[in-house]
């Protein structure tokens, strides 16, 4: 596959910027939030999975989706012959990892959300259904539930949708939460805090009433963020029985106590946020933004953009200053303006049909804070292709007068990227470091999803994640506009620096039927930057001969199992590869070859193995010349992680 990207646009700055000096306020309302129930996940004898396979409200609506089609069909690109996608790919590329399967389709569009413990349990949501896979067993089946069995203990929740859910590394618990009900009258938000490190554990549940006070809107779009001591929500307010554009009231931010959700204190503190509107223009989608090597706090960023717009660089940046209990706290706003342009995406098409794929708005989609800086993304036009691409935005010397936005657009001629996400991947204090991904489709590839890596303002080529099967197709509401997903899932491994895992969708062959459905695939993601320091008490690995000039990838230190290491050899070979290892007690070993690019080649090697002194040899005799990565694990750690190639 031939990718091409990157187009640093450079526009007038102010162009299409709001005036600084118009008023946006936010009103603080202290909440009580009543705790409804308990539920023991492993004690859910049946799940029938309700569903009438309802298409979850394109988010504002029909009215929403013609008015959003009127802008995309108004927008003139400035389509040109020749390439103009330049920008040189420097970094290497991401590693794959692991990858496997995740939830079954159940309902449109595919929201996929995921979050992963220090101890590997991973909890994966998409529309109404939970995956949830322990430590170890991603490549077995996994237990999924319907999010009406999770919540069975509230009552009916049949018509559960927009998933998130989120780990906690400082209290090594999950916090999930999800929508419920289209109108005011049935609509409820569910937060649900799990009592220990054990998903398959007790949740505590609790409700939020979805509807504003007057009752006349319902919730939508959800997201979510934690910092040391609380838990943040955004959704908006829409208008019973209205479009988006005209449905759309408010944006509104929840500021919760985390901590006794966990406790499941039959009360929890929390502060609704009420948006005053900005020149009789709310700002939209505010997403709290989340910490990239770890959890921050007290205060708390949120991004917004002008997402309906054709052409806009205007960026807000929201900061909420303390926490719930103190009466200081405050919202405080800066309107931005970034020196590239972004706009309103055009839906990407598909491989063997007519039918075209939903890129919805240009809202932020994904934020991380790290070193006193913001990265954010979303899905916008290429003005130089008339494609569907990504926006990264840099948001610098906050806290100072200084604060300025800086972007670049990931682009293609061909292909039509959407819904991005980012995760955090510095190894060391300062690093500045990322895993972006998102999905792909075009009119001569299938649906699927894709990754890069950023580093220090350079990027690397993308690699594909997963391979789409099919194109996306079946009934709709909006003719040949199919609904994908109105979002996908990225998390740090926070205890393995460098090391993300993902959740996303893919055109997948359905079982019955011609029409591909949205399959959710979950992949493991790793920088190709080696900068992590192990502990004083952990062996480094020695990987570089006297006769080999590569650098390792991504060795981070030896197993406890390992005894010593010898040196992979003959380095560079022709006919085998052959290493030796000291087990000091059995162990399931795993043995993975990558490409130059990080893309898996094949497992060589899954097996339990008897302690004792072992010799791994594989042949190369099918192998091209170039360049190549040998990875070796076992349940307790890394045992190599080395260049090698093959002449």
């Amino acid at each position: 596959m031939r990718w091409f990207l990157f187009i640093p646009i450079l526009l007038s700055l102010g162009m299409f910027a709001q005036s600084t000096e118009q008023s946006i306020s936010f009103d603080k309302q202290p909440f009580s939030i009543k705790k409804k129930a308990s539920i023991n996940v492993s004690e859910i004898e049946q799940d029938f999975f309700p569903s009438l396979m309802t298409i979850a409200p394109f988010p504002g609506g029909e009215g929403h989706m013609e008015h959003l089609q009127n802008i995309k069909q108004k927008i003139v690109y400035n389509k040109r012959s020749d390439n103009p996608l330049s920008k040189k790919m420097t970094q290497d590329a991401p590693i794959l990892g692991e990858s496997v399967e995740g939830n079954f389709p159940d309902g449109i569009p595919n929201d996929n959300y995921l979050a992963i413990s220090n101890d590997g349990d991973i909890i994966s949501v998409a529309n109404s259904t939970i995956y949830l896979s322990s430590a170890g067993a991603l490549d077995e089946e996994g237990s999924e539930l319907s999010l009406a069995a999770f919540s069975s203990t509230l009552g009916e929740y049949n018509q559960a949708f927009d998933p998130k859910v989120l780990y906690d590394p400082n209290e090594d618990r999950f916090i999930l939460m999800f929508l419920n009900g289209y109108t005011s009258f049935t609509a409820d938000i569910v937060m649900a805090f799990s009592q220990s490190a054990d998903p398959m554990g007790e949740w505590n549940l609790y409700t939020i009433p979805s509807s504003s006070p007057d009752s006349t809107s319902w919730s939508d779009y959800p997201m979510l963020a934690i910092t040391e001591d609380e838990v943040f929500l955004t959704v908006n307010y829409i208008g019973n029985n209205q479009g988006w554009e005209e449905g759309f009231k408010s944006t509104i931010m929840w500021q919760i106590d985390k901590q006794s959700g966990y406790e499941g204190a039959e009360e929890l503190n929390s502060v609704i946020w009420n948006q005053n509107t900005y020149n009789s223009n709310p700002i939209r989608n505010a997403i709290p933004v989340k910490g990239g090597s770890t959890l921050h706090g007290p205060n708390q960023y949120f991004l917004s953009n002008r997402n309906f717009d054709e052409s806009n660089d205007t960026i807000f940046l929201i900061e909420l200053t303390g926490t719930l209990d103190d009466e200081e706290t405050t919202v405080n706003i800066e309107i931005l303006t970034s020196d590239v342009l972004y706009g309103v995406p055009p839906n990407g098409k598909q491989n063997g049909t007519g039918k075209v794929l939903a890129t919805n708005d240009g809202r932020i989609l994904g934020a991380m804070y790290e070193n006193d800086k913001i990265h954010f993304t979303s899905t916008t036009v290429v003005p130089e292709s008339g494609t569907s691409g990504i926006y990264h935005g840099t948001i610098t010397n906050l806290g100072t007068d200084s604060v300025r936005v800086s972007a670049n657009i990931i682009g293609d001629t061909a292909l039509y990227f959407a819904y991005p996400n980012l995760s955090y991947t510095g190894q060391v204090e300062g690093d500045d470091q990322f895993i972006l991904t998102f999905e792909h489709t075009s009119k001569y590839v299938y649906p699927g999803i894709s990754a890069i890596f950023y580093n220090q303002g350079e990027y690397s080529e993308i690699i594909t994640v997963k391979e789409g099967d099919i194109a996306i197709g079946g009934s709709s509401p909006f003719g040949n506009n199919q609904r994908w997903g109105d979002y996908s899932g990225s998390q740090l491994k926070y205890d393995t620096p460098g090391e993300v895992w993902i959740s996303g969708t893919y055109g997948r062959n359905p079982s019955v039927g011609s029409s591909g459905i949205r399959g959710t695939w979950i992949a493991q993601l790793s920088s190709p930057v080696d900068d992590y320091v192990p502990p004083a008490d952990t062996m480094v690995i020695d990987t570089i001969p006297d006769t080999m000039t590569l650098d390792t990838t991504i060795s981070t230190g030896i197993s406890p199992l390992l005894k010593q290491h010898n040196k992979l050899y003959p380095n560079p070979a022709q006919d085998f590869f052959v290493t030796n290892f000291t087990l000091n007690k059995t162990s399931v070993i795993e043995a993975i070859l990558y490409d130059g690019r990080g893309q898996q080649i094949n497992r060589l090697l899954k097996k339990e193995v008897q302690a004792g002194e072992q010799a791994f040899k594989f042949a190369t005799t099918d192998l091209p010349t170039g360049v190549y990565i040998l990875h070796i694990n076992s349940q307790e750690g890394i045992i190599l992680s080395q260049k090698l190639v093959v002449e």
